[in-house]
């Protein structure tokens, strides 16, 4: 036996699991499937209308099902190793007409539909192979066979060394131990099985609706002529696709295994992507596909002048026909399975150019065969970086974004569900060993679910969000993406280029490289070493931090780093609010003259915090032939009057047209912005007490704008205590942990320059705050609306420390006062604290106004849509073969209660195993027919008080022996009331 026989013979008696399982079969089929009714799920109103698609439309994903492995004898037993001779053949007797032809004779009929002209000789009740024995003359190798008739389908037994063409044949099996080609078929059985044979057996426009069974190692089937059509196809080894085949259509199952196109198709219309063409005609199950098939790749260019390169394939259409010979071909909706590839993802990503789907508009197939809209999906683009004009895939990966490089350098290869991406990745650069360096461009509002990280195949993965940028104002406009986990392995490098991500938290694990260049990351950051290219940061925290040269961090709320080496090249900035916890900085291997920067946002509420808790290592420069040491720059940054100028820094730095660097045509930068000193006392900078002073007060240098009569000045500001003996009349301005400051006023007068003292200081403190944004909050259950802001209570823990609210955080709330939304509490940090935790939270919606609901047996329509006092009909039962039902007063949807006032029309109609029936104290209506036709209905127990209408017919067809019962205070009031809907006379209403 071959692989598949032994596989689907191991199916059939073994219990394997689905995926083992859909490995064997021929066919998978596709359906919407039945919506399954969950608690508080909704249902529309209408009717099913009938309809003769074959999918079903709606968000709904049609599931994945598979038709199960056809029987064939061939698959069990050990006979169909061997060929078939005449002998074993099923002798079936009939008329035939045989001759002798000429090579080029049957090639004709079968090239150019031409009968061959040959004399005839019939031979009367035998069987087809004592009719191929009888043929006289000289023997060509090929022969001519018209069926005249048969008395029931027979096996075909090509000889060996013998070409057979018949005509009009009625086979239940074809053995080609020889080549038979088949030109018609008469009444053909529901099955043809191919058996095991040396030969070929050819079909020549053949229109039947046989599922053609292919039982040997090596079965070789030809296609040719127009419009072959077959009931369905498995098992055939090899298909040939001849002459001027162009398309096969298929009633049902298929699959195939190798497909060779030997048709002057592509010849003749090189332009045309799709070289074969298979019709899936009104079926559900998307063919299968065991082996890849390489047809060659061919040149095209559109109407517009594009060119571009793709293999040739084959095109897959559904399509319906009925009994008027009408046909439409039927777009394959999203979610749908459309084909299914039995192969490895290295072949699947060979495959996937080569099969096209006639689908929805903007839709294509997944690696799974599933057709999905990459507009409106979970979806990202993906190109790969390829050595191009000297310049190797891993420069080209680095300049991308950076620098310019030739245009053949970054290649688009496919878009991709998400959750297929690293898959895909890998699966393609194991298929064409290539550079290992990737692109992935995120759609709009894209979501990775789970971690991402850097494919194990690939070396390097660089991620790109989505920006519609607007050329004519030069404005970024960044669409948000969600990312919460990324793993980056070691020896892998992976970069977030040009991307907003907006998330609560953001973890970076692995010791592989990870870099930020130009990513804007909106969520609390934490990792252990990661390298800055362009970057805004909610909050990060992180060992080690490396930065390149002429670079800029923007911090929302909060930085933490153990270590830094940076080039001195850099601009941090903290917005207002923000709080810097700077460890040890390292710039000691950079020989430039560049200091590194430091802005301290300030906005006249709040001002970002400066604090130093490591060394700064900032090494020395030259200039002039000077040898200099390096200092950090520490400066306030007003925002208020950034933002007056129009200054892009001073936005939100997640507004998405955010901009941190200034414009070449700009005339300002930071420096401008200086904040002006109006005597204040304010801390500058906090200094860890514990450092040396040459690593930390010695390095520091602040500065100020001064208003000199209208006039802006900038001067340096140092704490006096070290400058003691430099300048005249200075004080040590020590007070406590604070160090008084002075500034430099060298405008005054130029001959010589004075120290003006000021109450601004430096703190020297062994305390730090701490970020309070990896905080734990406890989780908050989906709320219920009750007309007023919802504020639930949080407990908030940090490193096993349970926080006191008001000691240690306050709290706010967002987006609390609507149903139906999600809300936020907000914790902000205080005291030793700082930074923003947030925690969201669902406010459930209520129920809408007509709209069905489903709770225990029964079905509910919304009449008043409140929060309170809302009120309910019953609908119907969720089955009709209930036999007791108990109507409550009250029932909960979506947590919300809401008040039964009334049975609807029709609700419990045709419910014929129903026998009891008790009605809730709120109903106030029973509708038309609502009962109608509950012939075993005999007990019914009304409990309300306030039933002011019944409809006709509510109770028609019920029992004759049925009982009502209802309150005493209400008999006779009801037994008018109830008079006359539908019940026999015989129906009895008591108390």
């Amino acid at each position: 036996m071959k692989k598949k026989q032994v596989a689907l013979l191991l199916a059939a008696l073994m219990c394997i699991t689905s995926v083992a399982e859909s490995a064997a079969v021929m066919g998978a089929e596709f359906s919407s499937g039945e919506e399954t009714v969950e608690m508080q799920g909704t249902e529309e109103e209408a009717e099913a209308e009938d309809t003769a698609e074959i999918w079903t439309s709606g968000e709904e994903v049609s599931d994945f099902g598979t038709d199960e492995a056809p029987e064939v004898d061939g698959f069990t037993s050990e006979e169909s190793e061997a060929s078939t001779d005449a002998a074993g053949a099923k002798q079936v007797k009939g008329s035939f007409e045989v001759a002798y032809i000429t090579e080029e004779q049957y090639n004709n009929a079968l090239q150019n539909e031409e009968r061959p002209e040959v004399d005839m000789k019939t031979v009367e009740d035998t069987t087809f192979s004592s009719a191929l024995n009888s043929i006289e003359g000289e023997n060509t190798g090929y022969c001519f066979v018209s069926v005249q008739d048969l008395e029931d389908a027979a096996d075909f037994v090509a000889p060996e060394g013998m070409t057979v063409l018949v005509e009009n044949a009625r086979a239940r099996s074809i053995t080609p131990n020889g080549n038979i080609a088949f030109w018609g078929m008469i009444d053909p059985p529901e099955t043809i099985e191919i058996k095991e044979g040396k030969g070929t057996t050819a079909f020549f426009c053949q229109d039947m609706r046989s599922v053609l069974k292919g039982t040997g190692s090596d079965d070789k089937v030809i296609f040719c002529g127009q419009n072959n059509a077959i009931g369905g196809i498995s098992g055939v080894e090899n298909i040939y696709l001849r002459n001027n085949s162009h398309d096969l259509q298929v009633f049902g199952a298929s699959e195939f295994f190798n497909i060779y196109n030997e048709t002057d198709n592509i010849k003749n219309n090189p332009q045309e992507e799709n070289a074969f063409f298979i019709h899936i005609v009104n079926s559900k199950t998307a063919p299968v596909f065991h082996k890849t098939f390489d047809w060659g790749t061919g040149e095209f260019e559109n109407e517009n002048g594009e060119k571009w390169s793709s293999p040739y394939g084959i095109g897959i259409i559904y399509k319906t026909s009925d009994e008027k010979g009408e046909w439409e071909d039927i777009p394959v909706p999203a979610g749908t399975q459309a084909v299914k590839y039995d192969m490895s993802d290295e072949d699947i990503v060979e495959m996937l150019p080569r099969i096209w789907v006639y689908s929805e508009d903007g839709t294509t197939q997944d690696m799974d065969g599933k057709i999905w809209n990459p507009d409106k999906d979970n979806a990202v683009d993906l190109q790969e970086f390829r050595d191009c004009e000297g310049m190797s895939a891993k420069e080209i990966f680095e300049a991308h974004g950076r620098a310019e490089f030739p245009d053949g350098g970054c290649v688009w290869i496919n878009v991709a569900p998400t959750a297929q991406a690293e898959r895909y990745i890998n699966a393609y650069q194991k298929k064409n060993n290539a550079s290992g360096y990737y692109l992935m461009n995120m759609k709009a509002n894209t979501k990775i679910s789970g971690t991402l990280t850097v494919p194990s195949a690939a070396k390097a993965l660089k991620i790109e969000g989505q920006n519609n940028y607007d050329e004519s104002t030069d404005t970024d406009n960044f669409v948000p993406v969600s990312i919460s986990s990324v793993n980056v392995p070691a020896g892998k490098k992976l970069s977030l280029s040009r991307i907003l991500v907006k998330a609560n938290t953001l973890t970076f694990t692995g010791s592989g490289e990870v870099e930020l260049m130009n990513a804007r990351l909106n969520a609390n950051v934490t990792a252990d070493k990661i390298k800055i290219a362009d970057a805004v940061v909610k909050s990060l925290n992180c060992k080690e931090l490396t930065s390149e040269e002429g670079v800029c961090l923007v911090v929302s709320e909060y930085l933490n780093f153990e270590k830094a080496v940076i080039n001195p090249e850099i601009t941090i900035y903290g917005q207002p609010g923000a709080y810097l916890k700077f460890g040890e900085i390292d710039s000691a291997e950079y020989s430039q003259t560049a200091i590194p920067q430091i802005y301290l946002g300030t906005n006249g509420k709040q001002t970002a915090q400066l604090y130093i808790g490591g060394a700064l290592k900032l090494g020395t420069y030259e200039t002039e032939g000077e040898t200099y040491s390096r200092n950090l720059i520490v400066r306030q940054f007003d925002t208020k009057e950034a933002q007056a100028a129009g200054v892009p820094v001073s936005k939100d730095c997640f507004d998405p047209t955010y901009r941190y660097a200034w414009d070449e045509t700009e005339d300002n930068d930071w420096f401008y912005f200086t904040k002006i000193y109006k005597n204040e006392e304010i801390n500058l900078v906090t200094v860890n007490a514990s450092l040396d002073e040459e690593y930390s007060t010695n390095r520091l240098l602040a500065q100020f704008r001064f208003d000199v009569n209208g006039e802006k000045k900038y001067g340096v500001v140092l704490p006096r205590y070290i400058h003691l003996d430099e300048f005249e009349g200075l004080t040590a301005g020590i007070d406590g942990n604070k160090h008084r400051l002075f500034y430099v006023d060298w405008w005054t007068n130029e001959e010589k320059i004075k120290a003006v003292e000021i109450p601004a200081y430096y703190e020297f403190s062994g305390q730090s705050l701490n970020s309070i944004a990896s905080a734990q909050i406890s989780t908050i259950k989906t709320q219920l609306y009750a007309g007023k802001a919802i504020t639930p209570s949080v407990t908030v823990t940090l490193n096993g420390k349970k926080l006191k609210k008001g000691t240690d955080y306050t709290v706010s709330y967002a987006n609390n006062t609507k149903a139906g939304s999600t809300a936020s509490v907000i914790i902000t940090g205080k005291g030793k604290y700082v930074g923003i935790a947030t925690k969201d939270f669902e406010i459930a919606a209520i129920p809408a106004k007509g709209k069905v609901y489903t709770a225990g047996n029964l079905k509910y329509k919304v009449t008043k849509s409140a929060y309170k006092n809302g009120t309910v009909n019953v609908y119907a039962p969720v089955k009709k073969t209930l036999t007791s039902v108990s109507i409550p007063a009250t029932v909960k949807i979506n947590g919300y209660t809401f008040q039964v006032t009334a049975i609807g029309n029709k609700a419990f109609a045709g419910c014929t195993k129903l026998k009891s029936v008790k009605i809730g104290a709120k109903v106030t209506t029973i509708g038309k027919e609502a009962f109608s036709g509950c012939k075993a209905l005999t007990s019914i127990t009304i409990s309300s008080n306030v039933l002011k209408a019944v409809g006709s017919s509510a109770f028609k067809g019920i029992s004759a022996k049925a009982v009502i019962k209802v309150p005493a205070a209400k008999l006779s009031a009801y037994q008018k009331l109830l008079k006359g809907k539908g019940q026999k006379n015989s129906v009895k209403i008591t108390k």
